[in-house]
């Protein structure tokens, strides 16, 4: 957002905020490439780690300052290795530190708290899957590797049959979260605006990569 007053503007002080912001985030990325949440390190949070990676591309696509693009492409590897691919997407919440309790733990019921324990529940992340899908598109604007190509369109094959929500042949909208237990996909009732609109961006950039490879500021009229 202060790159884009810095360039409706040209006023300094916007663009040297925007740069001391992202050279802040870079202090929160560990060195597998996760972003912490926060800076006690608590919790990597998926949407939050996909949102800085998307701040970093934009920031990249403006400053041209290539520990941005490093950071972009650390951020991206620990999305990969992460990826649960039999699970269809990636989790809500990693690397908790032990006074933290994610989403897939927390229950005040003592009794599901032990199943818990001992049945672990994976909640599947959708907003921050299919940014990870965009992502990978973005990555390939920058380094045209078509593997991030293809390993997005694997993400996409995999996952929209499972959360895609459909009325009368249209789309409605996608679920919000998928928990799986015991090998068991259970989807949230919620439907996920963040998801949809990033769904609606990366088949857009899709669309736009095939039809035209050299296509400029892809990233900044997705932003």
């Amino acid at each position: 957002a202060l790159i884009k007053l810095y360039e409706q503007t040209g006023d300094k002080r916007y663009e040297k905020s925007a740069k001391l912001v992202c050279d802040w985030v870079l202090e929160l990325q560990d060195e597998d490439g996760a972003f912490w949440a926060n800076k006690t390190h608590s919790y990597v949070y998926a949407h939050a780690h996909c949102y800085a990676i998307e701040g970093l591309l934009y920031a990249y696509s403006h400053f041209k300052d290539l520990k941005y693009k490093k950071s972009i492409f650390e951020g991206t590897n620990w999305l990969e290795v992460n990826y649960f691919k039999n699970k269809i997407g990636i989790l809500g919440t990693s690397k908790c530190s032990p006074t933290f309790e994610s989403d897939e733990q927390v229950t005040t019921n003592l009794l599901s708290r032990i199943i818990r324990f001992f049945i672990p529940r994976k909640m599947i992340a959708i907003d921050a899957t299919i940014q990870f899908s965009r992502i990978l598109m973005f990555n390939y604007l920058i380094n045209k590797d078509s593997k991030t190509l293809i390993l997005s369109k694997k993400i996409k094959n995999k996952i929209l049959p499972i959360i895609l929500v459909e009325e009368n042949n249209l789309v409605k909208g996608l679920h919000s979260r998928v928990g799986v237990e015991l090998g068991i996909h259970r989807k949230s009732p919620i439907l996920g605006t963040w998801a949809s609109l990033f769904l609606i961006g990366d088949l857009i950039l899709g669309d736009r990569i095939k039809k035209d490879d050299k296509i400029k500021d892809h990233i900044k009229s997705l932003f």
